[in-house]
Order: C-alpha cells, then sequence, then structure tokens
C-alpha cells in the first residue's frame, strides 16, 4: 500500500509506508484516493470508469430531484416544517368570559403552552420568528454492484470519488478475496458504504433478479428495489457468461452497464473465429480495423441478449485499449428501440487482398409517409448479397464477419460532459 498523486500510484516514501492486521504487514498503496493492496495493470481502465459513472450519476441525480415525485416529496417536508413553526407560537386567542354582577366582565386572553421567551438576535425582523436550522436534503438512492472485485480497488475509488453514491457492494467468488476486500475497507474506513459479499457473481445477481419477480405490485408489475444503478463487469477473460444476468439485475430506465472483456485474440483476432462464435455469436474481422468491428461484436451480444428481455441498449462510450476493450452502456425497457435492431445489425464482407469490405445490414429499416402528415419506419426482409465472393476493387477474395452492431459505438454528449474536460 503507498502514496501518490491522483491518476497514479507507488510507493510512498524511500522505504514505503507499511501497516500491520492481524499481525501480517502490508504494504501501502495509493490509487485516486483509495489505499490499497495494489494491482496496477488495469489503472487507466479504473480512472476511466470513475470519470465515466461521475458523468453518468450527476445527469441521472439532477433528473431524479427534479423528478415530479421528488417534488411531491420536497413539498411535504416543507408543510411538515412549516407545520412545526406554527406549532404553539400564533394560536388563536381564546375569549374567557367573567360573569359578575351587572354587565359581564370581557377579558381577551392569548394562551400558549409556556411563558414567551425574549427576543434573541436570531429573530428575523419581520415576524419575530427564530430560525430553526435547515436540515439536510436527503441524498438520492445510488448504487454499484463490483461483480468481480477482487482486491475491492473498484469499489474503494467508488466510494472515496464519487460522492453521490450510497451504497457499493464488492463481491467475489474466493474467500481470500473477500478477505482482502474486507481489509481495504477498514483501512480505508468505509464499512458504512461498501457492503463486502462473497458469493457467485451470476448467482447473486439472478437471486436479487428472482427476489424482484416474487415481489409485484397490485398492477402485476415486479418490484425494482434490487436492482442496481450501475453493474462493472471486470472478469479475467471474457464477460459474456455475466451478460445475461447483469443486463437484467441494472435498473431498466437507463441504468448503466460496465463490460470488460481481455480475451483480445477472440474478439479481434482471426486465429480462434470459433472460439469467438461460440462466446459471441459472431465471427471476428481480419484486417487492421479487427479492434473496432471486436467492439461491434460484443455490442452485438449485449444488444441481442438485451433485446430478449424488452431491453434496449445504448452504447456510451466503447474502447479498444492494449488486449481488452471496455464498454459503457445505458439500458433501458423499451419495445419501440428493440424493434430497430434488426437495422442496426450488419455482416460484412472483407477483402483478403486490399482490405476493402462491405456491409449487410440484416433487416431493411426506411421511413414511410403517414396519411395525415408525418412518417413511420417500416421494417421489412433486407435484400443481399451485396457481393459475389470477390472483391470488386482487386477482385480477391473476400471473407464474412460478424453479425455485429452497426450503429453507432460512441455518445456524443455523454463523451462531452464535462467529467472528461
Amino acid at each position: 500500500m503507498a502514496s501518490a498523486d491522483q491518476g497514479g500510484a507507488q510507493k510512498a516514501g524511500s522505504g514505503g509506508d507499511s501497516v500491520t492486521y492481524d499481525g501480517k504487514e502490508y504494504d501501502v498503496i495509493q490509487e485516486g484516493m483509495a489505499r490499497i493492496l495494489y494491482n496496477p495493470i488495469q489503472q487507466f481502465n479504473r480512472d476511466l470508469s470513475v470519470l465515466a459513472i461521475k458523468a453518468y450519476g450527476e445527469e441521472v441525480i439532477a433528473n431524479r430531484k427534479g423528478h415530479p415525485a421528488a417534488k411531491r416529496l420536497d413539498n411535504k417536508e416543507k408543510k411538515r416544517r412549516r407545520g412545526d413553526e406554527n406549532d404553539g407560537n400564533d394560536r388563536p386567542a381564546k375569549v374567557q368570559v367573567s360573569e359578575g354582577e351587572g354587565d359581564a366582565e370581557v377579558t381577551i386572553t392569548k394562551t400558549s403552552d409556556a411563558p414567551a421567551a425574549p427576543a434573541t438576535a436570531a429573530e428575523t425582523e419581520g415576524n419575530g420568528r427564530t430560525e430553526e436550522p435547515k436540515r439536510p436534503e436527503p441524498q438520492p438512492r445510488f448504487t454499484v454492484l463490483d461483480a468481480l472485485s477482487a482486491s475491492g480497488l473498484r469499489a474503494l475509488r467508488y466510494s472515496h470519488e464519487l460522492p453521490f453514491v450510497t451504497s457499493v457492494t464488492a463481491n467475489d467468488l474466493t474467500k481470500s478475496a473477500a478477505e482482502s476486500i474486507k481489509l481495504n475497507v477498514k483501512h480505508n474506513g468505509l464499512e458504512d458504504k461498501i457492503v463486502v459479499n462473497h458469493d457467485d457473481a451470476i448467482a447473486h445477481m439472478y437471486r436479487r433478479i428472482a427476489d424482484d419477480l416474487s415481489n409485484r405490485d397490485s398492477r402485476g408489475r415486479p418490484s425494482t428495489k434490487n436492482k442496481y444503478d450501475v453493474i462493472d463487469l471486470d472478469p479475467y477473460g471474457t464477460a459474456a457468461p455475466f451478460i445475461d444476468a447483469a443486463l437484467q439485475a441494472v435498473r431498466d430506465d437507463g441504468g448503466l452497464l460496465c463490460v470488460t472483456c481481455t480475451d483480445g485474440s477472440h474478439w479481434a483476432g482471426h486465429c480462434y473465429a470459433e472460439r469467438s462464435f461460440s462466446l459471441y455469436g459472431a465471427v471476428p474481422v481480419k484486417g487492421m480495423h479487427s479492434h473496432e468491428a471486436g467492439l461491434r461484436l460484443i455490442l452485438h451480444t449485449l444488444a441481442s441478449t438485451a433485446a430478449r428481455h424488452g431491453l434496449h441498449v445504448e452504447p456510451l462510450l466503447s474502447l479498444s485499449i492494449d488486449f481488452y476493450c471496455r464498454l459503457w452502456i445505458r439500458v433501458t425497457k423499451s419495445a419501440n428501440a428493440i424493434s430497430y435492431l434488426g437495422g442496426k445489425t450488419m455482416v460484412a464482407y472483407q477483402c483478403s487482398g486490399c482490405t476493402a469490405w462491405e456491409t449487410q445490414f440484416m433487416v431493411r429499416t426506411r421511413p414511410e409517409p403517414k396519411k395525415k402528415g408525418g412518417h413511420f419506419f417500416k421494417h421489412s426482409l433486407a435484400k443481399g448479397p451485396p457481393t459475389d465472393g470477390t472483391c470488386r476493387h482487386c477482385g480477391s477474395a473476400q471473407h464474412i464477419a460478424g453479425p455485429m452492431y452497426g450503429g453507432a459505438i460512441h455518445d456524443q454528449g455523454f463523451v462531452g460532459k464535462s467529467p472528461w474536460k
């Protein structure tokens, strides 16, 4: 464990700082604001993730505070406070009538529970009331799942560096990893914010999904209280086994799913086409653009898996870095949006000679005019193929790749947010 400026990590001092827990001595390392037992390989990945979740979370929290339900709760709180202020201060005067000989004697008396206290400097000039200290506004719930946490470094950084995060679940399958996470959480003083969970990640997510499906409201709609705002998948190798559970366990009203796949030889290389197809349901491209094609293969897997559950995925940022890829996608429930998936799914014909390529989308989507004005989109079968198997530029043989996602892989509005600048 050591200290360093944010964005870098190194041992502190010439001899390095150290700390002892249960009779064992550990070196202290600092990355960002977290002090941890350190593995530096994917520091850039973690730096990007902190920025991405910050850009996403700030928008989400602002929208929730402006939501009508939040405004209703705020109005109720204001009315309650006004009621507390009025209680015991300005009660209506009581009229006491004393019957005596002759005319009745009428005495107007203002009653109160306690004698009036002398005015203080805290009283306002207009009405003489004492101003109560303002109560802090309740923080909207914002939960994160670090599904494959290992040392817990991501969970620590999210808790330290993202002030709107209310709870982070750091999960890992191995007992030794869970104990290591607890140690790092204790060292950082984050026991009230990080929940350490020792479980299979897939089982944990499906268990929460099952709990929500078992608890329905009067209209038959399943609960959403067990869904996470953000789920981070950062496995050793492919994330394919975790995708289905993660898509259902994240919020379906705009939740954020962060996915890492470190098996670049499968989705960006041509030597393991059979392995790529078994994991992602697609064949990779051979060429200089193989890494972008690999991103599109994984996005196709995410989009097609989500569509089976009525979910639409929107890529916010998709990056290929060194030997791994990292994707941040927004998940929403939308039957209309997923109807366009076929028109965004394509196969590519790659020339083995000049490396030119042609694309073929699976569904034809085109605008059609309405009788009363405007237009709608009509989906129909696409014509194909666009090639006869040889390159029209050089005559070399072409190889097929895909299916893959054919839409935009970045969101300009998201990338342009202030946390990135």
